[in-house]
């Protein structure tokens, strides 16, 4: 008999977190309004805490246009989430674990190649990469504590680099090395600049 219950308890468990929830964008039972960036084409998100499952949330018009989807486990988002634009192009992806924002989040460009790769190192601490629309690296930095720690270094699209400097706490610490498309330094720390000419 004890085996029997365990049994129903694990399929019940199963059972509920393999529903689907599809709600349409803007869904107050489930979603909440925030002050988002302009970039951001949505204004509204899910709750924290939603039921177990798969959720998808879909255009109020037009409910075979997905913005997002993913899951939740012990009543939060786990594991990967996607978003997408409205011609269905994927826009975003961000990895939870237990409701927290983890691993890598990722922003795409509309040919599908990674725009912004974000790495959640630790608690407060993570480093930022931005690329071409070629896939090409344009920048990469650490921020810490929500400010940028560390080298910031810029890239042409050639993949030489075309400017360096260091920072400390949001801080830029000395002169930044900026160099030409050769990767030859142009002004820095071993070079100043006076009367339109460049000296060592």
């Amino acid at each position: 008999m004890r085996k029997i219950i365990i049994l129903l308890l694990l399929f019940s468990i199963s059972f509920i977190q393999s529903q689907n929830h599809v709600i349409k964008y803007g869904d107050l039972r489930y979603m909440h309004h925030e002050d988002l960036p302009s970039h951001f084409k949505q204004g509204y998100v899910l709750n924290k805490r939603l039921s177990d499952g798969n959720w998808t949330v879909t255009s109020s018009k037009d409910s075979t246009i997905i913005f997002t989807e993913g899951r939740y486990l012990n009543n939060r988002r786990h594991g990967l989430w996607k978003s997408y634009d409205y011609d269905g192009t994927l826009s975003k992806t961000v990895e939870y674990k237990k409701g927290r924002i983890t691993g890598t989040t990722k922003t795409y460009h509309k040919n599908g190649k990674i725009a912004i790769r974000v790495t959640h190192l630790k608690k407060k601490s993570y480093s930022v990469e931005s690329y071409y629309k070629t896939g090409v690296l344009y920048s990469k930095y650490q921020s810490k504590n929500g400010r940028k720690h560390g080298y910031w270094k810029k890239y042409f699209n050639n993949g030489k680099i075309k400017s360096l400097g260091y920072y400390k706490k949001g801080k830029r610490i000395g002169l930044q090395n900026n160099y030409n498309e050769e990767g030859v330094l142009i002004y820095g720390q071993n070079k100043k600049t006076s009367n339109n000419k460049t000296y060592k």
